[in-house]
């Protein structure tokens, strides 16, 4: 009994490598005991002092007061080390990270977006920074260099270096398999000129190169479009599967009652979803199979749509005797040695739904639903040409009114920006409602429009995943031919297609 008591004793706290204690302490949690049991330093590590670090925990885990501080070590000079604590005041992790200069900066973003927010450590009159990831019970033993970065834009860091003449930002994302950032987007203006390059370096691409009209401050007038350019649609880092299929979903071979009705109207709203398609799914091992299966081998594709960086996202194919279509969407990605890949679904359509053209809906009044918006608190904000630039409605919403909790601050309920080019037409729309107020799907939208102003691309909420619309012209006339509709649902592209009369 006197040597397990003396065992236990130099156990319990011990750094030392090796020992193992059997802990009775009921209070001790597992998580807690395994990590505590997995010894840090083969040395006693003496430290001068220790900075207390306020990182969320609380926000995080209520149940669990972990504590965290950053110690200077006595030797090497300079040298600190993260320490993380249970409630107890117990150990449970130490992480060297090297030689760092006080006074310190703390923060505390969702870069990785796993588990919480990850712990960036910014030494005094240094341009870059390290990073440790929270893995849910401890922090990554290896640090990332960022750069000290201005803000979060999305998932990537945005650093902007400016003087009297130049102004240069820069975009970096997290590229998790190797460790380190990587430069996504470059902005250069010559404030003196109106000189601006904007930049994919992922793709090495130029995205935007010319001479833009300047405000007083030296920004482009049109900074909203520029920025769009430079920062929207970021890739996603994510690494490619070994063995890749095609999800497809085929349709069911068209009967007498889907003949019947294909004169009805399936939309009461362009973008609603009033209809069901009918099919079932199968998996082939390549584009070229699935074409072949389907009947569309070596055949040349009635439609396709590419996107801002000439990713081809969609091919639509079509037998003009049969009246059917077979067509492939695309989703990119990129990986972390930097090549970009593609998710494919695959689809056919055998029943065509035909309308007439209603036009696009005038959200400016009414809501995606077609409620009108009078009922609310209208506000406009207007471009320095003019153009309605950001629309706000707001009122009392139902909910309050039920629950008989009126406040003196009005609710917004829809908001729509819009996005010119310099011309004067429509680049870009967003279009937001509260989905308690009214309904969920497409509670948001994001419009995209072609140089003329037409709508060629939308993309939209459901509760399983995505709607997407493409509208395909067959001429230079503002009334498309067909608008495809794609339901990105639980892994599958579920089309339907309307022909305009």
């Amino acid at each position: 009994m006197i040597l397990m008591m003396i065992l236990c004793m130099a156990g319990c706290g011990s750094k030392e490598v090796g020992v193992e204690v059997e802990v009775q302490e009921e209070s001790v949690t597992q998580e807690e005991t395994a990590i505590s049991e997995t010894d840090l330093t083969e040395e006693e590590i003496s430290f001068i002092k220790e900075i207390p670090v306020d990182f969320p925990f609380d926000e995080l885990y209520p149940s669990k007061p972990y504590s965290l501080t950053l110690a200077l070590q006595e030797e090497p000079a300079g040298a600190y080390q993260l320490i993380l604590y249970n409630g107890r005041g117990e150990v449970l992790q130490q992480v060297p990270c090297g030689i760092l200069v006080e006074p310190m900066q703390f923060s505390y973003d969702w870069i990785f977006r796993r588990y919480g927010p990850d712990l960036e450590i910014f030494p005094a009159g240094s341009s870059t920074g390290l990073l440790f990831q929270w893995e849910g019970e401890q922090f990554s033993e290896e640090a990332v260099e960022i750069p000290r970065y201005s803000k979060m834009q999305g998932s990537a860091m945005l650093t902007i270096e400016e003087d009297e003449t130049v102004q240069t930002k820069k975009l970096y994302q997290l590229n998790e398999e190797q460790k380190c950032v990587e430069e996504a987007r470059g902005w250069r203006l010559q404030k003196d000129t109106g000189e601006l390059e904007i930049h994919n370096y992922l793709d090495n691409q130029i995205l935007f190169q010319g001479i833009v009209p300047l405000n007083e401050e030296g920004n482009p007038v049109n900074e909203v479009y520029y920025n769009m350019l430079f920062a929207d649609d970021l890739y996603v880092w994510w690494e490619e599967a070994e063995e890749t299929a095609i999800p497809t979903w085929l349709d069911e071979p068209r009967t007498e009652s889907t003949e019947e009705s294909k004169g009805i109207e399936p939309f009461e709203n362009i973008q609603q979803v009033a209809f069901g398609n009918n099919g079932h799914t199968v998996e082939y091992e390549s584009r070229e199979a699935l074409l072949a299966d389907c009947g569309f081998a070596d055949s040349t594709p009635m439609y396709e749509y590419y996107d801002r960086f000439d990713n081809l996202q969609l091919e639509l194919y079509y037998d003009e005797a049969s009246d059917r279509f077979c067509g492939i969407v695309y989703e990119y990605n990129i990986n972390g040695e930097k090549k970009k890949w593609a998710e494919m679904y695959g689809f056919t359509i055998n029943t065509v739904w035909e309308q007439k053209w209603p036009g696009e809906i005038p959200l400016s009044k009414q809501n995606i639903y077609g409620y009108d918006m009078g009922n609310y608190e209208e506000l406009i904000e207007y471009t320095p040409s003019g153009l309605p630039e950001h629309i706000c409605y707001q009122g009392v919403t139902e909910r309050e009114r039920e629950l008989g909790e009126l406040s003196e601050a009005l609710d917004i309920v829809m908001e729509l920006n819009y996005v010119y080019r310099d011309d004067g037409t429509l680049f870009y729309r967003e279009y937001w409602h509260d989905s308690m107020e009214f309904e969920t799907t497409l509670s948001y939208l994001y419009s995209s429009y072609d140089d003329k102003g037409r709508v060629v691309y939308e993309r939209g909420y459901i509760t399983h995943g995505e709607l997407e619309y493409y509208y395909i012209y067959k001429d230079e006339g503002k009334k498309p031919a067909y608008c495809l509709e794609i339901d990105h649902n639980v892994g599958y592209a579920i089309p339907n297609i309307v022909r305009y009369q």
